[in-house]
């Protein structure tokens, strides 16, 4: 065997002596070598005979004198020791220099090196360290390109010290707690005119960077996501210079808090509601007078009026593709989540991107209206065309996947929709939205679920029959309720009809959990309207537990949606319930269609109840702004979500660094303490109201005989969890439990009843059984015990990844503690 070819290889340090085929060496081929000490200490390495090689990277090894080859044009030291003496030894020929995370030895010598043909430099680490107080004049290198990745501020203003910035064409610096003040004070000293890269992600930076980054003449590429102090007006600006072909590439996405929220009060959120006018979707256009016809017997064809797009921003785009040119719409009937008669929209180009898409273009199916059944939409996604920058190739590329604008054919009362509507973007901060017209007939088209449908039925599909014995589903059988409606393809008329006949006839099962979030799934009209016969019959003790987990499904309805109508409808009968859907819908504002939601059930309450709400966002706002460490409550105030009533007169207030805590007495005669969190814990709040709701409502519908859920005898859920904005929230503690620390548990309970310790150990066990379950990390903060001996926790920092597993957990029904976890509550308790 022989490799005349081979010009690249990687071997382990150890296999350094034995580069040979057959006996003969092939070192002298090699062009390009990586060697690599596997294990975590590094090894030395004494000597590299490899006389061509070109370009060297080495990883985990101490390099000692003497060692590579003069040839060495590109070396690269990861987590490597080195003496610069070397370094210096090669700089003749030497052009690109990476260290990563490596000991430098003799440091001085590199500041000694001329290193005239070195046009890269890259310093990651801690290495960066070593160029903050040299023993000797550093004479700046004459590079191209510069990378700096520090968590320091300090390196960033070496970069004058280590290069000339002038003859940059590359500069990247990541990572490097980089202020506006520094960028401004450093690049103001320089023209860097050759700059056709620059990298700033993941630092300080704001707007003030703008007119500078914007003089750079020959920049092509700008990556600053990440940079949570940049504004979204700011990243608008800096992706309209794209717009203006004066930068090929802009990537400023950001992790950034939401800006409105941040600014903005409870009091000003509640009046921009009455303020703010939207359109209401969907109007009707048709005299109710005129008699209703069926649509099966309807045999038009389906057809769409595209109309415009707004609210289409820099967000939307990010820019990741190079230049974009141009726009149009796929358009296609959508039953069983599959797509059906494609079409797509003429192509127009986009001008301003301040400016609506403009289409006015009529979309006809050959489907018949007769032919759809009530689960059939018309998904619609926006498609833009752009430039590759390195081939010049257009593109087409889907902007929203898989986030995509979708329209139920029939709306809540299953009439044909008619007239406009506008829909709206399931996703945060975006107000993207599409507006359409379906064609105005002259008579209310209506889908009848009770009435067997005129159609000559296909012999190739299966009856619905012999589907459920396939499937062994059984209408006595409640476990089977579920994987019916997740089953069936509702496509055609026929199978609806059948299925609405069966329904009537299914017992309904037992855990609610599993049936509603069903709602977040891609069920149809059908599905949704049998879950809402199931949810209208819910007791209110339960409907209060399961609705901050509707709310999240409003997410994926649009603003007339069947669950968003019915929310609405219920609520607006309880103050309790209409106070709890207001902060929940409040709290979700940064979607678009809750925010909708939001505003048309403001405006069908009562001035009496609009009233209470405006004085808890006085109330609530008060403690932002808190400089006393006492409130004096004259008027009437009622907790939010719960309606409590608080009692008037002076209230003590005290704050930490993350919360505020303030001692409340309520009129039927509680003490509580409610814990006011910042908007760094905001989602531990909101999770943690789904999670501790969802464990009363497993609560409520255990069943030992079948469930082996851990029963709890007391109420373990008494720390109460609500969030009352985008990114803020608070919790409320009974004043009567006792807050002890795990180390002093043996203290607390050395004179407490046998019964006490029992019902301690009983309620710690449970803890660990959902922190296993969950996947919760160990959680060291204190517990609360009441006078019964039963424990809660405040709060188990949960995320949206343990919610969701919280949500899978409910349909599990054979789950048990972990022996293991068992063991060590028993060790820890073993006093008792």
């Amino acid at each position: 065997m022989t490799l005349p070819n081979l010009v690249n290889l990687a071997i382990d340090v150890k296999f350094n002596s034995a580069v040979e085929v057959i006996g003969q060496s092939i070192k002298h081929q090699i062009y390009s070598l990586v060697i690599c000490c596997k294990n975590n200490s590094t090894i030395e390495l004494y000597h590299l005979d490899y006389t061509n090689l070109r370009k060297l990277k080495l990883v985990g090894v101490t390099i000692n004198s003497n060692v590579i080859p003069l040839t060495v044009k590109s070396l690269s030291l990861i987590d490597s020791t080195v003496n610069f003496k070397e370094i210096s030894r090669i700089s003749n020929n030497l052009e690109e220099l990476n260290i990563i995370n490596g000991n430098t030895e003799n440091f001085s010598e590199l500041l000694k090196c001329e290193l005239t043909n070195l046009v890269k430099l890259s310093i990651s680490g801690d290495t960066i360290w070593k160029f903050r107080n040299p023993n000797t004049e550093f004479k700046p290198f004459k590079l191209k390109s510069l990378k700096l990745r520090s968590q320091t501020s300090n390196s960033f203003k070496l970069i004058e010290n280590i290069c000339d910035c002038e003859s940059l064409t590359n500069l990247e610096i990541p990572d490097c707690s980089v202020y506006s003040k520094d960028f401004i004070q450093l690049f103001t000293k320089f023209n860097c005119n050759n700059l056709t890269k620059l990298d700033l992600s993941n630092n300080y930076l704001n707007g003030n960077v703008i007119p500078i980054i914007s003089s750079f003449p020959k920049l092509k590429y700008l990556n600053m996501k990440y940079n949570k102090t940049l504004s979204r007006n700011d990243r608008n600006i800096l992706c309209g210079l794209v717009n203006n072909n004066q930068i090929s590439y802009v990537n400023c996405n950001c992790l950034l808090e939401n800006e409105r929220e941040l600014t903005e009060s409870n009091i000003s959120f509640l009046d921009s509601i009455f303020e703010k006018k939207f359109e209401m979707n969907n109007e009707k256009l048709i005299d109710n007078n005129i008699v209703s016809s069926s649509s099966f017997d309807f045999n038009k064809r389906m057809s769409v009026v595209i109309k415009q797009v707004h609210g289409l921003s820099f967000r939307d785009l990010l820019f990741e593709y190079g230049n974009f040119t141009s726009f149009s719409i796929e358009c296609s009937i959508i039953s069983n989540e599959k797509k059906n008669e494609i079409h797509d929209t003429k192509i127009i180009p986009l001008q301003n991107i301040e400016i609506p898409l403009e289409w006015n273009e009529e979309i006809i199916f050959e489907t018949q209206i007769s032919q759809f059944s009530c689960d059939y939409s018309i998904k619609f996604s926006l498609v833009c065309y752009r430039e590759d920058l390195e081939t010049g190739i257009l593109k087409r590329i889907e902007i929203m996947k898989p986030n995509y604008f979708e329209c139920s054919v029939f709306d809540s009362n299953l009439e044909l929709i008619q007239g406009n509507v506008k829909l709206l973007q399931n996703t945060k901060n975006s107000e993207l939205s599409l507006e359409i017209e379906f064609p105005t007939h002259d008579c209310i088209v209506k889908y009848y679920l009770d009435r067997k449908p005129n159609l000559i039925e296909d012999e190739n599909d299966l009856k619905l029959e012999t589907i459920l014995e396939n499937n062994k589903w059984n209408v006595n059988d409640s476990s089977h309720f579920v994987p019916f409606l997740l089953g069936i393809s509702f496509e055609t008329p026929m199978v609806l009809f059948r299925a609405n006949q069966i329904m009537e006839k299914w017992k309904k099962p037992n855990n609610v959990m599993e049936l509603f979030t069903l709602f977040s799934s891609k069920i149809g009209i059908f599905s949704k309207l049998t879950l809402l016969k199931y949810l209208d019959e819910t007791k209110d003790e339960i409907f209060s537990y399961i609705l901050p987990f509707l709310i999240q499904c409003i997410k994926y309805e649009n603003e007339n949606g069947l669950l968003s109508e019915y929310l609405i409808t219920r609520c607006i009968k309880s103050k309790v319930f209409g106070n709890q859907l207001f902060w929940l819908l409040k709290s979700e504002s940064h979607y678009l269609i809750c925010k909708l939601v939001l505003m048309k059930f403001v405006k069908m309450m009562n001035m009496n109840e609009i009233e209470i709400i405006r004085n808890q966002c006085l109330f609530l706002d008060y403690f932002y702004d808190m400089k006393q460490n006492y409130l004096n409550i004259e008027n009437q105030i009622f907790m939010p979500f719960t309606m409590k009533e608080i009692k008037q007169g002076i209230h003590q207030i005290s704050r930490n660094v993350n919360f505020i805590n303030l001692e409340i007495k309520l009129c039927n005669g509680e003490e509580i303490i409610m814990r006011f969190f910042t908007y760094k814990n905001q989602r531990t709040v909101h999770n943690s109201l789904l999670f501790n709701n969802f464990m009363e409502i497993s609560k409520l519908f255990n069943d030992t005989t079948d469930n082996n859920f851990p029963n709890m005898e007391d109420d373990s859920c008494k720390i109460k969890y609500y969030p009352i904005g985008i990114e803020s929230g608070f919790i409320t503690i009974p004043k009567s439990l006792n807050e002890i620390s795990i180390s002093s548990i043996q203290e607390f309970t050395l004179l407490k009843s046998q019964q006490f310790k029992n019902n301690l150990l009983n309620s710690i066990l449970y803890d660990n059984f959902i922190r296993c379950i969950l996947e919760v990390k160990e959680n060291k903060s204190n517990i609360y015990i009441d006078q019964n001996g039963y424990s809660s926790r405040c709060g188990f920092s949960l995320d949206d990844e343990m919610i969701d597993r919280a949500l899978i957990f409910s349909s599990i029904t054979a789950l048990q503690p972990p022996k293991k976890e068992i063991t060590q509550c028993v060790d820890i308790l073993n006093h008792f």
